[in-house]
């Protein structure tokens, strides 16, 4: 009986700190400069820029940027690991959603842009990071000017 009793309260005591381990972790909230735009918009030369808010951090396997727009709307990127059976490794997967541009659970990929919106692979200092949406919508920020 003992034993069942303290076995019983390492289950309840294991089970209780789940949440504990599954917890977000946020950076500080960084003031930026925003933009959302299309192939078109760039082609055009009319890529806007907003100030705005950037929230992110991680945890539990994934983490998250969520781009808070003057307006009151809000640009949700959450990248996750998802476990490839043909490749047996983990795989980061990311979505977007986003009410505002029709945005929901789009997937897309995190690139660098430099100062004139060129792409960069490289990522040099001055590169911003900048998220491409499967329907051709590029959210992108710089924290510094």
């Amino acid at each position: 009986m003992k034993n069942v009793t303290l076995s019983v309260i390492a289950a309840m005591v294991a089970i209780s700190a789940l949440p504990l381990a599954a917890e977000a972790r946020p950076y500080p909230d960084t003031v930026a400069t925003c933009h959302a735009f299309t192939a078109a918009d760039l082609d055009a030369g009319r890529v806007p820029a907003v100030p705005c808010v950037i929230r992110s951090g991680y945890g539990a396997g994934g983490d998250y940027t969520i781009f808070m727009w003057g307006d009151g709307s809000e640009t949700r990127i959450v990248g996750e690991d998802e476990y490839n059976q043909r490749t047996r490794q983990y795989e980061r997967r990311y979505l977007v959603n986003d009410t505002s541009r029709g945005l929901n659970n789009a997937s897309g990929v995190w690139q660098s842009r430099g100062v004139w919106f060129e792409l960069d692979p490289v990522g040099h200092d001055d590169a911003m990071p900048c998220f491409v949406s499967s329907p051709g919508v590029e959210f992108c920020y710089r924290t510094s000017l």
